[in-house]
């Protein structure tokens, strides 16, 4: 059987963290699921609601000259198509160039396409680390400006190989 729970002391701490009143949809969300019912309301006020996306668009971008229609509310679609993204700015941002409902348009964001040498080494120790055939430990790597390092000693061929494909990333 499950536990007794007092609706209005949860809709107190519910209308606390979210700064507003719940409905009843999202209270029971939330007394279900509270951390998942967090991270969805996290995500909705960084990005807003994206369930109006074409799903294979929120998972995978448009690609060049992609157009999609979203639907923001009933009657009111927008007609998004995807120019191109410019080369890195010195600042780190990227101008990313669109057009809705046919007007050309262009915005500066972070770029997140060019890792840096940490994210770039971070992700190479855990390709190292997943892979069988490299002895833990016997191999360290360094990355200076996108180029990665390997040097340590294996005894086998094989491992030298492994090591080497497994941070081509």
């Amino acid at each position: 059987m499950a536990a007794k729970v007092d609706l209005n002391a949860a809709r107190k701490e519910l209308a606390k963290k979210l700064d507003r009143e719940p409905s009843e949809t999202e209270l029971l969300s939330y007394l279900l699921y509270p951390q998942v019912f967090m991270d969805y309301q996290k995500h909705l006020d960084q990005y807003a609601n994206t369930s109006v996306l074409p799903t294979h668009a929120f998972f995978y971008g448009l690609q060049r000259g992609e157009e999609i229609s979203v639907e923001i509310e009933p009657g009111k679609v927008l007609v998004v198509k995807f120019l191109t993204v410019s080369d890195p700015h010195d600042d780190g941002t990227r101008t990313v160039f669109y057009e809705l409902n046919g007007q050309p348009r262009e915005v500066k964001l972070p770029d997140r396409i060019t890792p840096d040498d940490a994210n770039i080494a971070q992700r190479a120790l855990s390709a190292l680390d997943w892979n069988v055939a490299v002895p833990k430990g016997r191999v360290k790597l360094t990355v200076a400006q996108g180029w990665i390092t390997l040097e340590g000693e294996v005894e086998w061929y094989y491992q030298k190989n492994a090591a080497e494909d497994a941070v081509r990333i």
